[in-house]
């Protein structure tokens, strides 16, 4: 009987492992596999296994039950290390388990009706969303340019991935929304300056790693010309020229931690300000001059994504989303991965629903 009892303290632990483990070879697949996501590439038993769990991660008690496991697989290990270490005997309470469930819980709140999202190339990424639909979000981090070419070549990545979704037999309405297709506010407006105020991180600015910065482009260029020469002279060295890219990518690594770290750190501290700045913001106007195929106003980017999916897939269907106000989540997210576009967000989020 005790033997028994044993086995199912130990179930989780177990459980909190194996998704660690699935998750890691998904990555794993994603790396040999460019384009799209890995169990959309074949119809399989296995392909549809992770297919049919993807889709139930769409319950926020799911996604908790999920991520409630692997930290707990995580806090056994951290303890069994422990216990080796220091040869002592630790052991986590009855009631830390379902402690840790219900904190998880309560964190997936903020995500409302998101799923959980996979990763489809190094620019998007899929969600099963609540209502069963699916949804593309924006993964890159860094957006060096708002142009429309950069907004055109995102809405062609999309148009490929639902044609790998129709080709596996995945008919469910894909919506495309983000920031980048509300209209904007008049830049006189008092309360969109109040707003990109708050979460003007300008001082970061300086810290956040770039080309342009004079220590990174010395140790680029001085790295450029040790790799060239030790191609022409292998013999010469080549030890240094890896030691330079090492120590190139450890500066950059540690700039981008420091100013990603220090942005949720000091947005956090204003999330308060962020919250009320939001629900202060007026509610933009879409512009009739630049209506999409069912005559509703629109914005320019959204008439030019609409463009690029009627030229993909000619036999879909494309309606506005209404506009929604950003979460504090959102924001604080976007700005400390991307310091420099708090002078263009809005506080507003619209976009597509392709069926």
């Amino acid at each position: 009987m005790s033997s028994i009892i044993m086995a199912l303290y130990e179930l989780p632990t177990l459980l909190g492992g194996c998704i660690l483990l699935f998750l890691l070879f998904e990555k794993l697949i994603m790396r040999n596999q460019k384009g799209t996501a890995s169990f959309l590439k074949d119809t399989t038993i296995i392909s549809k296994t992770r297919l049919y769990l993807f889709r139930l991660h769409r319950f926020n008690l799911i996604k908790a039950l999920t991520l409630s496991l692997v930290i707990y697989f995580f806090s056994q290990l951290m303890l069994r290390l422990c216990e080796v270490k220091f040869d002592i005997t630790l052991s986590f309470p009855w009631y830390f388990l379902p402690g840790l469930y219900i904190g998880c819980a309560v964190l997936f709140l903020p995500i409302k009706g998101q799923g959980l999202t996979a990763a489809l190339d190094k620019r998007l990424s899929l969600s099963w969303d609540r209502d069963d639909s699916l949804a593309f979000h924006i993964r890159q981090r860094k957006i060096h340019s708002l142009s429309p070419a950069f907004t055109n070549s995102l809405a062609m990545a999309a148009a490929t991935h639902l044609l790998d979704l129709r080709a596996c037999n995945i008919g469910n309405p894909v919506r495309l929304d983000s920031w980048l297709f509300a209209p904007p506010l008049p830049r006189g407006n008092s309360e969109l300056r109040r707003f990109q105020k708050i979460i003007n991180l300008h001082k970061l600015k300086k810290f956040s790693p770039s080309l342009k910065s004079r220590h990174l482009s010395r140790l680029m260029k001085c790295a450029i010309t040790r790799h060239k020469s030790a191609r022409r002279w292998p013999n010469e060295n080549p030890k240094r020229t890896l030691n330079i890219f090492w120590l190139l990518r450890c500066v950059v690594f540690v700039q981008k931690f420091f100013t990603t770290a220090m942005s949720f750190l000091l947005l956090m501290l204003r999330w308060r300000s962020i919250a009320l700045s939001l629900q202060s913001l007026p509610k933009p106007n879409f512009n009739a001059t630049y209506p999409i195929q069912n005559g509703t106003p629109s914005t320019r980017r959204i008439r030019e994504t609409e463009l690029v999916f009627n030229a993909h897939i000619p036999t879909c269907r494309v309606s506005l989303l209404p506009l929604e106000r950003m979460s504090v989540f959102t924001v604080i997210t976007l700005v400390a991965h991307n310091p420099r576009i708090s002078s263009q967000l809005g506080g507003w989020t619209t976009g597509i629903r392709v069926e």
